[in-house]
């Protein structure tokens, strides 16, 4: 059964999922969204790939969104990345383990690394995943993408304290900045942090606002 509620994702995933381009993390939305996240997949079984669907997220046609799902999961296949498991050691391999398509009928069916398969299936504990809403992919940047996974995660407070405060290293930290970007922080803010905020109200409806304070963000719910 297809939902659209949202993708489920464990914490130790966010330290994967920030490393990976906004294509990247377009496939594995369209990976997830039709499967039953709360069943532990399975090893050595084969997940289809909602090619349709990294269509229209991406505004391509089909045959293009088939050519670059494949170029994706190629390099998802090859490139080694850090995976944190649930115990905190890390491993070091590649998401996909190895993957099947047929061109003409343009479908594509992966076998996703074991490692990572309790990252992003299975139960998890309250407190430990957070549920990513895929529309939110559509957008242009990945380092915005990247902010409102870190956004989600912490939103649950705003309903329990009535905000939220992120450090500058924090947010530094999860967009992968170099020293050499927005070395100031009213720049990050004005040009990452309160163009993220638009996204989510544009593609969720979620009205945010945020405020500078030394080297933290106070983030609160907006009016309409």
């Amino acid at each position: 059964m297809k939902s659209r509620t949202g993708i489920k994702l464990h914490h130790n995933s966010i330290d994967t999922i920030k490393h990976l381009e906004l294509y990247d993390n377009r496939f594995i939305n369209c990976c997830l969204l039709g499967e039953d996240q709360g069943v532990l997949f399975k090893k050595e079984r084969y997940y289809p790939v909602d090619v349709d669907e990294y269509a229209k997220s991406c505004k391509l046609r089909l045959h293009e969104a088939f050519e670059s799902v494949i170029d994706v999961i190629r390099k998802l296949k090859e490139t080694s990345m850090d995976i944190t498991l649930p115990d905190g050691s890390v491993y070091v391999t590649s998401l996909i383990y190895d993957f099947i398509y047929n061109e003409s009928e343009k479908q594509i069916l992966i076998n996703w690394n074991s490692k990572f398969i309790p990252l992003i299936s299975g139960h998890m504990e309250a407190g430990n995943f957070l549920l990513v809403d895929p529309r939110i992919s559509t957008i242009s940047s990945s380092k915005r993408y990247s902010l409102y996974i870190l956004i989600e995660k912490n939103l649950w407070q705003l309903t329990k304290y009535g905000k939220f405060i992120l450090t500058k290293e924090e947010i530094r930290t999860m967009l992968n900045l170099e020293e050499t970007e927005y070395k100031e922080f009213k720049s990050l803010h004005a040009k990452i942090i309160k163009p993220t905020l638009v996204d989510i109200y544009n593609k969720l409806g979620i009205k945010l606002v945020s405020s500078v304070r030394a080297d933290k963000v106070i983030f609160n719910y907006g009016e309409r």
